[in-house]
């Protein structure tokens, strides 16, 4: 009965107040707790079996902060197709997931709290918004992605992928008589008293006389890449940043296109799955596959699969609904068990879908927040395809442009510069006046 309530609460919200745009809902309890629901869409409906989910937040009293998670149900409905309109028959709640450093007393009891709470409500569906919704829901996860895939470098020995995006774009610094490079994450500079390039990576000095030449590790630090060096370990002790360790010294990569590395420690070794027809590469930290009944390498890159006849060779993508059918039989509690979320049809993949729909918060400062941007020389942008939108190619910050403004995003946080054009002149915004409800960093001229 308690479940039945929640979800009449959550299809009436969605359905009976769909005109009036006052999202979120807030339930008050008699404990002191509040619920709030936020807009619930649609997901599936099949003849009377409709699918739906929402995000919801629950504060047990004033003085705490919201515990956010999210909710799934089945609901079977009756339909009147004259009216356009149904009823509810069942409802099901399917799932009801919050944050995993929550502890299994804590989810529960916010589970039992949204259950116990909700009132009951008068409920009238309406088909013609259901149908849109779960259209227009269909349309955005059919994404027109470019899966090429990026070119994938195999090698047997630590090694250091270094990518710059493009041709190499310097930037002179004249107190130090270097030229950086600008267009990577690596710290890579032409030092031009010798015509010597270095770069930095992983706690490792190396050198070459040519960019994609041969790299060495320099065993011993001129005088001016000292001082640099020096800079360098003060900032990585504030930040406490971590380094991966290597056991030799790491072979330099450098690719100017999109590229991934895998490698194995040593010729690449092989140990079978249980109860499959799979081997996996057992002396490398990536996930490499062999399939034994095609004979294709196969490995999953940023939630990605591509397979290759060699590890050398070319490699192409493949839809994880493609996979061979080992990959879903990989035992739970295996060594690769961790692949499993990218698999299609798993239990694993299901939780990961569903746990990717709890929204994740933080507590932001508005006072304190800061965003700086800066730009190798004046701003360009480029169109990113698809959209409306374009984004900042000579800086290393994420900046996004609209014709209202620009976006930036730091530490998580969005930014927002926003300019208005008035007799041909571009004036910045009231900053008091947009405090109130986002934050506002200098306007990009």
């Amino acid at each position: 009965m308690k479940k039945l309530i929640l979800i009449k609460v959550l299809i009436f919200l969605q359905f009976c107040i769909y005109g009036q745009n006052n999202w979120p809902q807030i339930i008050n309890t008699k404990s002191g707790a509040s619920i709030t629901i936020y807009q619930p869409h649609p997901e599936e409906l099949n003849g009377n079996h409709l699918k739906v989910r929402s995000a919801i937040s629950v504060k047990k009293n004033m003085n705490i902060d919201p515990v956010f998670g999210a909710i799934w149900a089945d609901v079977m409905i009756t339909v009147d197709r004259d009216s356009r309109t149904a009823s509810l028959e069942s409802v099901n709640i399917t799932e009801v997931r919050f944050p995993e450093d929550l502890s299994p007393e804590e989810s529960e009891s916010l589970k039992e709290l949204i259950e116990e709470t909700a009132p009951t409500w008068d409920l009238v569906i309406y088909l013609d918004e259901i149908i849109a919704t779960i259209e227009k829901d269909q349309e955005l996860i059919r994404p027109d992605y470019d899966n090429s895939p990026p070119e994938i470098v195999y090698v047997d020995h630590e090694s250091i992928l270094v990518l710059i995006d493009g041709d190499p774009i310097y930037n002179k610094q004249k107190d130090l008589n270097i030229e950086i490079i600008t267009n990577t994450p690596f710290l890579i500079f032409k030092d031009l008293d010798n015509n010597q390039f270095y770069l930095y990576g992983e706690k490792f000095w190396f050198s070459s006389a040519s960019l994609f030449g041969e790299w060495k590790e320099l065993s011993s630090l001129p005088k001016k890449i000292a001082s640099i060096d020096k800079e360098i370990k003060k900032q990585e002790n504030q930040n406490e940043k971590e380094v991966k360790v290597f056991k030799t010294t790491p072979k330099i990569i450098i690719k100017t296109n999109p590229a991934e590395l895998i490698s194995s420690n040593g010729p690449a070794s092989f140990s079978n799955i249980q109860g499959t027809n799979l081997l996996y590469m057992d002396n490398s930290g990536d996930n490499v596959f062999m399939n034994i009944e095609d004979q294709y390498y196969y490995t999953v890159l940023s939630g990605r699969w591509y397979r290759s006849k060699k590890l050398d060779g070319t490699w192409e993508f493949i839809e994880s609904d493609a996979l061979p059918k080992d990959f879903s039989a990989i035992p739970e509690g295996s060594e690769k068990d961790n692949v499993l979320a990218n698999v299609a049809g798993t239990v694993a993949a299901e939780e990961a879908l569903l746990d990717a729909q709890i929204p994740q918060t933080a507590k932001v400062n508005r006072k304190e927040a800061t965003c700086n941007v800066e730009y190798d020389g004046k701003p360009k942008f480029e169109q990113i395809k698809g959209t409306s939108l374009s984004f900042a190619v000579n800086t290393s910050a994420t900046v996004i442009r609209d014709n209202k403004g620009f976006y930036a995003v730091e530490n998580g946080v969005w930014f927002l510069a926003m300019i208005l054009k008035v007799h041909g002149l571009w004036l910045q915004t009231d900053r008091k006046k947009l405090r109130k409800y986002l934050l506002i960093t200098q306007p990009i001229m």
